[in-house]
């Protein structure tokens, strides 16, 4: 859809003429529509419990760390973050966090090398490991559950094409809202 300023309203942070297809990581940020708290909320973990490292104590009361307690649509975001290296075979996984009405996470786009000539044709994925003196080379906000279905074809499993940034987040933004609909 071509950009009309009398109905979109959102000012893209993304880079002008960056491309988005280059491997590198980056930093994503998906917002639930209208910012409604749909996965779950921030509380206290369940009684008795302990933390399993030091990061989970606060040092100066010593007391457990409130943790996010995802609800059905939380785990489904949850569950489909974990499955787009399997739909994306030049992405890979960072850390990332579930919040009450929205996500953040960082997805390591690998490069994609062309076959040496002379070398068979092959179609395995690329399990190079990123550098690891990479930075987060981009940025993107989104609003999630607000997707425009024509563009998001997820029906296939792993593309042979290398996967732009926005190919992965748009097939996780539908793939979620798939599922939270259908399980409603």
């Amino acid at each position: 859809m071509k950009y009309n300023p009398q109905i979109h309203h959102r000012r893209s942070i993304r880079l002008q003429g960056y491309d988005y297809s280059q491997a590198g990581l980056y930093f994503i940020t998906i917002y639930c529509q209208n910012m409604v708290c749909r996965f779950g909320k921030v509380g206290a973990p369940l009684a008795g419990a302990q933390p399993t490292d030091a990061s989970n104590v606060n040092s100066v009361t010593n007391n457990i760390t409130p943790i996010m307690l995802l609800n059905n649509f939380g785990q489904i975001a949850y569950n489909q973050w974990l499955k787009l290296p399997e739909r994306f075979f030049n992405t890979e996984l960072d850390v990332f966090q579930i919040m009450p009405n929205h996500m953040h996470g960082i997805i390591i786009l690998n490069e994609v090398r062309a076959p040496l000539a002379g070398a068979p044709k092959t179609d395995a994925p690329n399990t190079e490991t990123p550098n690891t003196d990479a930075t987060i080379t981009g940025a993107i906000t989104t609003d999630f559950f607000n997707t425009d279905a024509a563009s998001n074809d997820t029906t296939a499993g792993a593309s042979s094409a290398p996967a732009t940034i926005g190919d992965v987040v748009g097939a996780y933004k539908s793939l979620v809202a798939n599922e939270c609909l259908a399980s409603v």
